[in-house]
């Protein structure tokens, strides 16, 4: 079930930056579970389509480290994405025993929870380190 909401959480992610919509939020809070059992993408409230500025920002620990005033972006979602994919897998937030300024830290220096042995690792950590142009390509990878 853990790859098919991994899966589900990638098109879905795919479906918006298809339509020229960033979500600007991608966590687990922001998900839900239907009546099939698919995930399915909510709470597009800070959501940004065309560029235009968002009114969210990521948490931090599906956050891409940058200023408070750069806009989120695919790749910001994405990043999250790999975030929200380690979530799934292991039932913890990444660095869920560290406060938030440590995780920040962290990101910023490069440093992700290890990823080597788990469902989708390769996956998680290409996402944390900018290396997909798009969540469809992210999804296809899952």
């Amino acid at each position: 079930r853990r790859l098919a909401f991994a899966a589900d959480a990638a098109e879905g992610l795919h479906i918006l930056h298809s339509a020229g919509i960033i979500h600007g939020d991608i966590n687990s809070w922001n998900f839900l579970v239907d009546d099939d059992c698919r995930l399915r993408i909510i709470d597009f409230a800070g959501s940004t389509i065309d560029g235009q500025p968002s009114s969210a920002f990521e948490g931090f620990r599906y956050c891409l480290p940058r200023s408070i005033d750069e806009p989120s972006t695919i790749q910001t979602d994405l990043f999250a994405l790999g975030s929200l994919l380690y979530e799934i897998v292991t039932s913890e937030k990444p660095y869920e025993q560290c406060k938030d300024e440590e995780v920040e830290d962290l990101f910023k220096q490069g440093h992700f929870p290890s990823t080597e042995v788990i469902l989708l690792g390769r996956v998680m950590l290409s996402c944390w380190q900018g290396k997909y142009n798009s969540a469809e390509s992210t999804y296809k990878e899952i």
